[in-house]
């Protein structure tokens, strides 16, 4: 289940089972195994085999099975793993607070954790610095996917404290045929959102005779809130509410002119919003991979422009009409950062490992060129190591490794009851605006009024 953390909805996403995916990628490690060893990838793990066992934070032994194992299997040969589950910690009132205790309390040698929770354990101290070992190794920052660096030194000291074998990033998509068939010209890399949504009324504007074409859709989009609040803001990394002050922060020039924004490209015809329908069970909501496929408007060739991860570009794969993509938007304070990018599991010793230099080389082996050869022959996400460019011929790789992230902090303290009253307040107030039935000025002076009253009603959560 993926909480968004700025709307407060849970979202449960119907995918193949992960035995699936773990066929899949074991079909093609299979065939690459043999390349790695043949080629040393080991490096002298054969040489040098750890005392005792390898201690391993992971969220649950399975996914450790199905993601990993492969990679601890030819570092530490006949090693015994040990495991410590953190799994459980999500169902915790505090999860990173329960995360850490976890951490300090289990003491394994390597940590694979999530960014959010990489983040926090580093600012903590739970993690060794990596800046020396990668001198000793000749590893070097400028050898990464720059976001990737930028993410992983996103903590109070700036330093790397972890690596990952594989990122995503997000891409905007775009129908070439529509854009020569309505005359105007694509779109190119380092657009604001307000840019990208004045072309998107272009198709709006040109008149669209019979065809039933927009300019840009999201499939993800449930309503007017989502669109700004998400969609927009993700790029632009307002923040929303100060929980420390306790203060309903919406009254301010940058919200206005982000909420002008997506409200104008709404009346302009430029973007539709076309919710998907969620189906909830036992409280919990879902979405049908059906679901989206099914008003992907993109997909279908009905919407020119669309954004979606680099990984999920192989479903346009049978579309009927000429494709491609550049980055997605660009934040307007700062044009060089922009999109969405993630890491499923960032690797990392613990402080307190007894065996840093043993688990430096798992650290050092999935760093490397060995494994950015591998990820970058399957067709799923991309290698952080700059090499794996010269395995992978997708000219939107190169594209992808271009890309910074807007860096947004993750608020994990369950404020379920404030975001579902913030949600249907803020909708309320802007389908007012678009509606024509009140100004934005006045339903900004209405949204930080009542939502201040939410931050004071549900208090400050330590």
């Amino acid at each position: 289940m993926i909480r968004n953390f700025i709307t407060g909805m849970s979202v449960t996403f119907k995918v193949p089972s992960p035995i699936h995916w773990r066929g899949i990628w074991l079909s093609v490690f299979a065939g690459l195994t043999v390349l790695l060893l043949l080629s040393g990838c080991t490096e002298d793990s054969t040489k040098q085999k750890p005392v005792g066992a390898i201690k391993v934070a992971v969220g649950d032994e399975r996914m450790f099975e199905w993601y990993y194992q492969d990679y601890f299997d030819l570092v530490y040969p006949d090693v015994p793993i040990e495991f410590v589950i953190t799994g459980d910690i999500y169902k915790d009132g505090d999860p990173l607070g329960a995360y850490a205790k976890l951490i300090e309390e289990n003491k394994p040698d390597i940590i694979i954790s999530a960014p959010a929770y990489y983040d926090h354990i580093a600012n903590l101290g739970l993690l060794e610095d990596l800046t020396d070992w990668m001198s000793r190794s000749k590893m070097v920052e400028t050898d990464y996917q720059p976001g990737v660096v930028k993410m992983l030194k996103n903590n109070q000291e700036h330093k790397i404290y972890g690596l990952s074998p594989d990122y995503d990033s997000s891409l905007l998509y775009y129908n070439a045929d529509l854009f020569k068939q309505f005359g105007i010209e694509p779109p190119t890399s380092g657009m604001t959102w307000k840019e990208l949504l004045q072309l998107s009324s272009r198709f709006e504007q040109a008149g669209k005779s019979e065809e039933d074409i927009i300019g840009y859709h999201d499939p993800w989009m449930q309503d007017l809130n989502s669109f700004i609040f998400n969609t927009l803001n993700g790029t632009e990394g307002l923040q929303l509410v100060d929980w420390k002050r306790g203060k309903h922060l919406i009254d301010t020039p940058a919200w206005r002119q982000l909420m002008e924004t997506g409200v104008n490209a709404i009346r302009e015809g430029g973007v539709k919003i076309q919710g998907v329908e969620l189906r909830e069970e036992d409280g919990v909501k879902y979405i049908d991979e059906g679901a989206i496929a099914k008003q992907d408007l993109f997909a279908k060739g009905k919407a020119a422009m669309a954004i979606d991860m680099y990984a999920n570009r192989t479903r346009f794969d049978q579309a009927k009409f000429n494709w491609s993509a550049v980055l997605p938007p660009v934040n307007s304070a700062n044009r060089e950062s922009g999109g969405f990018m993630r890491m499923d599991g960032v690797f990392s010793i613990a402080a307190s490992s007894q065996i840093k230099e043993e688990a430096w080389k798992m650290l050092r082996f999935i760093g490397g060129e060995r494994v950015a050869k591998v990820i970058s022959k399957t067709d799923g996400k991309l290698s952080i190591h700059q090499s794996g460019l010269k395995y992978n011929t997708d000219p939107l790789a190169e594209i992808a490794f271009s890309q910074q992230p807007t860096l947004t902090p993750v608020d994990f303290t369950d404020r379920g009851d404030f975001y579902k009253e913030e949600n249907a307040m803020i909708e309320t107030e802007l389908q007012a605006v678009l509606k024509e039935k009140q100004t934005l000025d006045a339903a900004i002076q209405n949204m930080q009024k009542k939502g201040q009253a939410f931050v004071d009603l549900y208090g400050v959560k330590k």
